[in-house]
């Protein structure tokens, strides 16, 4: 990993003053400490950003080595720019002279982080360079992550209604508690540029059918009890994670699904319903009766994403 060209000028250039990087520039890559200096300062900054045991959790929940947790969190918080509020959070900007609320700024970030890692496990490619996979997402997530919160509907804008409410009552920044609530959304965000790219077509039309579809099934009560599971028992975490990417799938299914019917949103939906109206009916049902329980248990979980597997299947 401390091979990949993108780790060069992301740790090593950065060590040195700017007069030696740039004097040296062309020999930097045969310092013979370039390996040894660039992975002691990615682990440094990963455990001052997100902790020490939070390679040891992506591991656990994902089934990934270490390499793997590593390089899909330097994708998360290059993409989300997660260094850059951290360092604003470090200069006191958004608390003054409150540590105790510095910290839930902290703990905003390191929520995104986990999002957006888990985001680049399952679905960035292994093979695609570092690099690659942060230029490919970083600017259209920027230019998402300001407008997307307009395409919300049901119990996803209500999430993000709630998590702008807590966010602001600890944050004096009312546009940094704004931010931090988007980055609560960064693995959708991710998904919904994926299918823009996928589809070749604008991230305001895949947004609105991406966040557009939960108005209609609305998933957020299922991912909200797959994000309560506990750590404790490391293979109830792993099965809540499996479901997670099981209703990510379906959810990306019907999205190209809808699509397919054309570019008019509630046209798509109505031809897809049509199609599809017992599935679709047995997955409404479910999710309508998940909303309603006072605990959401597993097994409903499992029970209410299959239906939804079941919908998005093409046959």
């Amino acid at each position: 990993m401390p091979d990949d060209p993108y780790l060069t000028k992301r740790f090593l250039t950065a060590y040195f003053p700017p007069s030696i990087a740039e004097r040296f520039r062309d020999s930097m890559d045969a310092h013979r400490l370039r390996r040894e200096l660039i992975a002691t300062r990615m682990v440094n900054e990963l455990v001052d950003l997100v902790g020490s045991t939070f390679v040891f959790g992506l591991m656990r929940d994902h089934g990934v080595g270490a390499w793997q947790a590593v390089r899909a969190w330097l994708i998360g918080v290059d993409v989300l720019g997660i260094g850059e509020l951290a360092e604003s959070f470090h200069a006191g900007v958004p608390f003054p002279h409150n540590g105790e609320i510095e910290l839930e700024g902290f703990f905003a970030l390191e929520r995104a982080t986990t999002r957006a890692a888990g985001w680049a496990i399952q679905n960035v490619d292994r093979e695609l360079p570092i690099g690659a996979a942060v230029e490919s997402f970083r600017g259209a997530f920027q230019d998402l992550a300001v407008q997307f919160d307009h395409f919300l509907t049901a119990g996803e804008r209500e999430r993000f209604e709630t998590a702008y409410r807590e966010l602001r009552r600890a944050v004096a920044d009312g546009e940094v508690a704004h931010r931090l609530a988007r980055l609560a959304f960064a693995d959708h965000l991710l998904s919904t540029l994926a299918l823009s790219f996928a589809r070749k077509i604008s991230p305001a039309q895949a947004a609105a059918t991406y966040f557009g579809l939960s108005a209609k099934l609305d998933f957020s009560r299922l991912e909200s009890a797959i994000a309560e599971v506990s750590d404790e028992d490391r293979w109830e975490r792993r099965a809540a994670q499996e479901l997670a990417g099981e209703l990510h799938a379906a959810r990306m299914a019907l999205c190209n699904a809808l699509l397919d019917e054309g570019d008019d949103f509630p046209g798509a939906i109505k031809l897809l319903r049509s199609k599809r109206s017992a599935r679709f009916a047995e997955a409404a049902q479910l999710l309508g009766e998940v909303s309603t329980m006072p605990t959401v248990t597993m097994p409903a979980v499992h029970v209410a994403i299959r239906a939804i597997s079941r919908l998005a299947a093409r046959t």
